[in-house]
């Protein structure tokens, strides 16, 4: 589904908003469910990552991975199978708690990859300027 037909499907009056709207890169849309669609996935991670942290004490860390991938499979498939507004929400909550169990237990491996582009982003810079 491109996004002019997920517009469409799921935030109407967004898809009739965006067909009038002047460019502006900061305040396009003014739209509540847009906007918790958006945030919903960072703060069900947020809340995730806490509520992994006793479980990954209490259990070790091979559960929390388990709990996080079954998650984030969940809200993987709620989401492709997406029929209104709350079905997608779900899924993207589902999607947060996956990716706040996965950031709690592997910490030190997810900051890796900012580690490398950090260090390759620096180097790389006095051929830039």
């Amino acid at each position: 589904m491109s996004m002019d037909g997920f517009l469409r499907h799921f935030f109407p009056e967004v898809y009739e908003k965006k067909k009038h709207a002047r460019e502006n890169n900061y305040c396009k849309f003014n739209d509540q469910g847009l906007a918790a669609f958006t945030s919903s996935l960072y703060i069900a991670g947020l809340v995730a990552s806490l509520c992994a942290s006793p479980i990954t004490r209490n259990y070790g860390r091979r559960i929390s991975i388990i709990c996080g991938g079954l998650c984030f499979l969940v809200g993987a498939t709620l989401n492709a199978a997406a029929q209104n507004l709350a079905m997608l929400l779900l899924g993207r909550i589902m999607l947060g708690f996956g990716i706040g169990f996965g950031n709690q237990v592997c910490v030190l491996s997810s900051s890796y990859p900012f580690i490398l582009i950090a260090n390759q982003s620096i180097t790389n810079f006095p051929n830039y300027s």
